[in-house]
């Protein structure tokens, strides 16, 4: 601003010069009679001048002038363009603002009303966005004394996703983010997921409900979502298969669910059925096929592996291959468990009894429709297990960690078609420790290839050996 004043009238000396005076401080000395000022904003200043003579002496000081100032926000940010950059970033860019006065400090960015953070650019890359999805976008640029601009927005849709071109199922831990993340990593390569959605609990409830982050997700990926629906309890399942108005109940929740959720079907995951349940399963599993086909829905069933239909096994017998592949889409076959917890140490999936269960399943009819269902998972027994010391899992990445803290170096089984490594821990316990990597599945996924097997399967994502998503054989053709 400027402050000027009239000229003072001499005494015995000549008048040299005017002092300004800014709020009791002197501000400058000029000969004139004008001068400017810099002031700012949100201030109150009071000014005063003194003439000053030729014999250094000062005048009375002039009438105080009061000034108050005020402030002006800063302009809108200009030339606001934004644009998708992939299917969960987008790109934002402007020019800046250029206040009257001060200085803008940053930038503040909302997304669909909500405030995303705010940057001293003027650009920002935004992620973790929903494919397929339109946005507003608003920045309002911010100075010094925190005053805001008049906003500048602008609408962006984010791209449509990449669909996926596999064929591999993979079971997804909804408990944990880790396997989701897996899945976000590789779903070009998963044509079906099944989240651990649903479980039984000990009065014969279905329990748990969708989770639509990762629902919503796989099906904006042309991924098919095929929730696990799973129950292990001998008892209950009993129960569910004999009790004709709990057999109705499940019946209907299952594909009440799947409906809700828009799910693509259902895989039915019951173990530890009781050999007399057998045609009790079949039945249910027929039942339940014909209510989801009618819904244009898909019904998958994990199934016991086995090299024999035998009348008294503790666990396959329970399942009639030949029943239920004739009314399920796919059989889900759990190639492991040969050694299990609380057995010796060995190979979960002995690529020698694999043989023997793929061989099995080509003596009968609608081969195409089991997939070889593959674990990714180590168990690591101490002292010999067995029921006094059983064993504890680990994942692939764990059980290599695992080594290389004991110095030790997994070796190859070329009897089992697995790796395993021994070690000693601080109490002296002697520890036998079996898993697979990507060279060993690649066995397995080979063999169920080139048996006519209608594909592959895991359990279950998360740190898996990463290198088993290079297989050629997990690309778009099986």
């Amino acid at each position: 601003m400027r402050i000027s004043w009239q000229p003072s009238i001499r005494g015995d000396g000549k008048i040299v010069g005017y002092r300004l005076l800014r709020s009791g401080s002197t501000y400058a000395q000029t000969r004139h009679t004008s001068m400017s000022v810099q002031i700012s904003s949100n201030r109150r200043y009071t000014f005063t001048v003194v003439a000053v003579d030729s014999n250094r002496r000062t005048s009375a000081s002039s009438v105080p002038v009061v000034v108050q100032t005020g402030h002006s926000p800063p302009p809108a940010p200009s030339e606001l363009i934004g644009g998708a950059l992939s299917d969960t970033t987008v790109g934002l860019s402007w020019q800046p603002s250029v206040p009257a006065r001060g200085r803008v400090v940053g930038y503040r960015v909302f997304r669909n009303g909500v405030p995303v953070g705010q940057y001293p650019s003027t650009s920002v890359t935004l992620t973790n966005l929903a494919a397929s999805t339109s946005y507003t976008f608003t920045v309002i640029a911010v100075d010094g004394l925190g005053y805001l601009s008049t906003p500048a927005s602008v609408a962006v849709r984010t791209e449509d996703p990449v669909p996926t071109s596999g064929h591999v199922s993979a079971f997804l831990l909804a408990s944990t983010g880790q396997s989701f993340q897996d899945f976000q990593a590789h779903y070009q390569q998963i044509g079906t997921v099944s989240p651990t959605y649903y479980d039984c609990d000990a009065q014969a409830n279905l329990t748990g409900s969708d989770v639509p982050l990762i629902t919503q997700w796989a099906k904006a990926r042309k991924v098919k979502v095929l929730p696990r629906f799973n129950c292990q309890r001998t008892s209950v399942l009993d129960e569910i298969l004999n009790n004709p108005t709990l057999r109705q109940q499940w019946l209907t929740a299952i594909v009440t669910d799947v409906n809700a959720a828009g799910d693509d079907g259902a895989v039915l995951d019951f173990e530890a059925g009781l050999a007399k349940d057998r045609d009790a399963y079949s039945s249910f599993v027929t039942a339940l096929a014909a209510q989801l086909h009618a819904e244009g829905k898909s019904l998958v069933i994990c199934v016991s592996a086995k090299t024999a239909d035998v009348p008294n096994h503790p666990r396959s017998t329970f399942f009639d291959y030949n029943a239920l592949s004739a009314q399920a889409d796919q059989l889900f076959v759990m190639a492991w468990g040969i050694h299990w917890a609380t057995s010796a140490p060995g190979a979960q999936d002995d690529i020698t009894w694999i043989q023997s269960v793929i061989a099995y399943i080509r003596t009968l009819p609608r081969v195409n429709k089991y997939v070889l269902g593959m674990q990714l998972y180590a168990m690591d027994w101490a002292n010999g297990g067995g029921s006094a010391n059983p064993a504890n899992s680990y994942e692939y990445q764990d059980a290599v960690n695992l080594a290389a803290s004991m110095g030790v170096t997994p070796q190859y089984d070329p009897t089992s078609g697995a790796l395993t490594f021994s070690y000693t821990d601080s109490s002296g316990a002697h520890h036998d420790v079996w898993f697979t990597d990507a060279t060993t599945e690649a066995i397995r996924i080979s063999l169920a290839h080139s048996s006519g097997l209608g594909g592959i399967g895991v359990w279950r994502l998360g740190h898996e050996d990463q290198r088993l998503w290079q297989n050629p054989l997990l690309g778009p053709v099986w």
